[in-house]
């Protein structure tokens, strides 16, 4: 579980091998900003293959939590790459609307545990 100074909740990782799992919860917005970031920029210095969002528990994200996903293009330029996961309807219109879309793969998530 991962929280900030306030000792608010903004979310949690799973990592499994090359693969980093990161699930914001409640408001991505300019407040949280911040703190969502660094949390996806620690992950990201673990140079995973993938890394997936799941943005299942995000009930709103505004224009400055869109931007976070710039890290695209850091995923991008380390050779790996970014899916979001369980996205909202309104995120998916948010997307569209800001013709981001067709920039991030978007699908399910499925994890199997490898004994």
């Amino acid at each position: 579980m991962l929280i900030d100074q306030k000792n608010t909740i903004i979310g949690s990782f799973i990592s499994y091998n090359l693969i980093k799992v990161f699930k914001p919860v409640g408001r991505i917005d300019f407040n949280t900003y911040g703190n969502v970031r660094l949390q996806i920029m620690e992950l990201i210095q673990t140079s995973p293959d993938v890394l997936v969002i799941d943005m299942e528990d995000v009930d709103f994200i505004d224009s400055k939590g869109l931007s976070l996903f710039n890290i695209l293009k850091i995923m991008q330029i380390n050779g790996g790459k970014l899916i979001l996961t369980k996205i909202s309807r309104e995120l998916e219109m948010l997307l569209e609307i800001t013709k981001t879309d067709k920039l991030f793969e978007i699908g399910d998530l499925v994890v199997a545990k490898v004994n």
